[in-house]
């Protein structure tokens, strides 16, 4: 394995979409969970397919009208003011690192040529990233937004290939998703560990693909140790 992908959100760290939902709503919003998460990853980039944004400021700006348009379309007033648009994405934008997530990143990285992050999220996403002390360990950085899919449309893995210079079969993708983390790359032609599951221990699709299961980043990496990097799946 000369390589990982690795999840963001809900797997190495905690983003702020249930804060700013739940902070739009004590302001009036009506939204429901799901409606909010689409209309705000639409509004902020989720149908483009490269950034339009030559300066930070454009983004910015971008980001903000967009959630504007979010607020307005669900229950809050036309007026609703800049200032709470920007406090909702304040609160959106906070990455908060899983326990032991940066020591698990790095202990990735000693048995593999690369890490590749690839997650499902707008924009700001690369930012807040790189401002975070999870950006030590990783080569390379996949999104939704930058590349016009969510995961689990095969384009995405794609990217992840494309951004580590390595085949699909080199690749052992780690995240909490059965969907768009395990079963997706499986059928891509990656290995994979799933992150979100109770029990350690091998598990199998109905299709016969095998993945490790384990929601401890140290039982992911003692499965490694263990099986060796090019056996993962046997």
């Amino acid at each position: 394995m000369s390589f990982a992908a690795v999840d963001l959100y809900g797997t190495l760290a905690e983003g702020g979409f249930w804060r700013s939902y739940k902070f739009l709503l004590s302001h009036g919003l009506t939204a429901s969970a799901h409606e909010f998460r689409t209309s705000t990853e639409t509004a902020m980039g989720g149908e483009l397919t490269r950034s339009p944004f030559a300066h930070e400021d454009d983004l910015a700006s971008w980001r903000r009208e967009g959630m504007r348009l979010v607020m307005t379309r669900h229950g809050l007033a036309k007026e609703a003011s800049s200032a709470l648009a920007v406090r909702a994405l304040e609160i959106m934008d906070e990455l908060r690192p899983r326990p032991g997530a940066a020591e698990f990143l790095r202990g990735l990285r000693e048995r593999v040529e690369r890490v590749i992050i690839c997650t499902n999220a707008d924009w700001g996403a690369r930012r807040r990233f790189y401002d975070s002390i999870l950006a030590d360990y990783v080569s390379g950085f996949v999104s939704s937004a930058e590349c016009g899919v969510r995961k689990p449309n095969e384009a995405i893995y794609e990217e992840v290939v494309r951004a580590a210079s390595a085949p699909a079969g080199d690749c052992t993708f780690l995240g909490d998703d059965l969907v768009g983390d395990v079963f997706a790359p499986l059928v891509f032609g990656m290995r994979a560990i799933w992150l979100g599951g109770e029990l350690d221990g091998l598990r199998t699709t109905a299709s016969g693909a095998v993945f490790y299961s384990t929601r401890s980043f140290r039982s992911a990496l003692r499965h490694i140790d263990e099986r060796g990097c090019e056996d993962l799946c046997s």
